[in-house]
């Protein structure tokens, strides 16, 4: 088991989530946002890597065949934060 993988699953999905349920309260923290359809899209992306996150915290190899697709996920939320903020 990979700690820091699981956790950093279990916080984006947490992360993710959080706009979809209330976003009064997302706003509250993170500041007001003009474009909240931005704020949903990146939430909805954000949702499928945190379950793959999960998924390789708990299995026992170190490298899984999902570590490509998870490396791209991150480069292009980089781009994003980078390019909206």
């Amino acid at each position: 088991m990979n700690i820091i993988l699981l956790v950093m699953g279990i916080y984006y999905l947490i992360t993710a989530l959080w706009p979809l349920i209330s976003i009064k309260t997302f706003e509250l923290v993170t500041g007001p946002k003009v474009d909240k359809w931005l704020v949903y899209t990146v939430s909805c992306l954000l949702i499928a890597p945190s379950f793959l996150y999960i998924y390789t915290g708990l299995n026992e190899e170190l490298i899984s065949p999902l570590t490509l697709p998870l490396m791209q996920g991150e480069l292009l939320t980089s781009l994003v934060v980078l390019f909206y903020s």
